[in-house]
């Protein structure tokens, strides 16, 4: 069985979920690199091509800014599947292409208001969609509900006391100015530093600063700050409303 997948974002994220999709499928992927520049796209074939040990097509798509060309329409008329990895920004347009064109949709960004207006979008859709795909928003949120059922199921009980998610990566190579080894958008990063958190609080949703509520733990003996951020909580505020405290 072969799908054809359209990576929308062939920077450093974009290039590496292309890798993993070519070369781990348990099915034959023809990956379609979709980007603005065209530097990117050379640059992002070159390096699927020379770590992945497939032959499968890896065709570059030089999208418009704006509106669509003619390159965009014929590949996303071809596509399965709109793997959404470019700016979060760009999340409601890249959804509109799915809708449009039949696609499945996924996403990885951390942007509450883009995320809003995909889920609205995606109400009518006739394909699946997955928002948040990534590891926080993403697989944090998966592992929390894992540890809720279980405790559900445990206790029979759906009220608890709280759920908290923490996420991060320290890299061995921090440099000044931020100190931060940056594997994915600057501008996401801060994104998450500055714009609000939604959380849970006496059991209703609220919305408070990002970096407001500084807590101190340890792990291994080290002592490490965490403090809210944006978007990490994905949809999951909604759902323990009047559950969490």
């Amino acid at each position: 069985m072969k799908y054809k997948v359209f990576v929308a974002g062939s920077g450093g994220i974009g290039e590496a979920a292309a890798l993993l999709l070519r070369e781990w499928c348990e099915f034959e992927t023809e990956i379609f690199l979709g980007d603005v520049s065209e530097e990117n796209l050379a640059k992002a074939k070159n390096f699927i091509l020379q770590n992945s040990q497939k032959t499968s097509v890896v065709e570059t798509i030089l999208m418009s800014k704006d509106g669509t060309n003619e390159a965009m329409k014929s590949a996303f008329e071809s596509c399965a599947c709109l793997l959404d990895c470019s700016p979060g920004t760009q999340a409601p347009r890249m959804a509109r292409f799915a809708c449009d064109f039949k696609m499945h949709y996924a996403n990885l960004t951390e942007y509450v208001a883009e995320t809003d207006e995909v889920i609205a979008l995606a109400k009518d859709a006739e394909t699946g969609f997955v928002l948040q795909t990534g590891l926080a928003p993403g697989f944090i949120n998966v592992l929390a509900m894992s540890l809720y059922r279980k405790f559900v199921e445990q206790f029979e009980n759906e009220t608890i006391e709280k759920v908290g998610m923490k996420v991060g990566a320290l890299t061995a190579h921090a440099h000044q100015p931020h100190f931060y080894g940056f594997t994915w958008s600057p501008i996401g990063v801060a994104t998450e530093y500055v714009k609000p958190s939604r959380v849970v609080r006496d059991y209703e949703i609220r919305q408070i600063p990002a970096l407001s509520d500084r807590e101190t733990i340890i792990i291994g003996g080290r002592t490490y700050e965490a403090d809210l951020t944006s978007g990490g909580a994905a949809d999951l505020p909604d759902y323990f409303r009047h559950k969490a405290k």
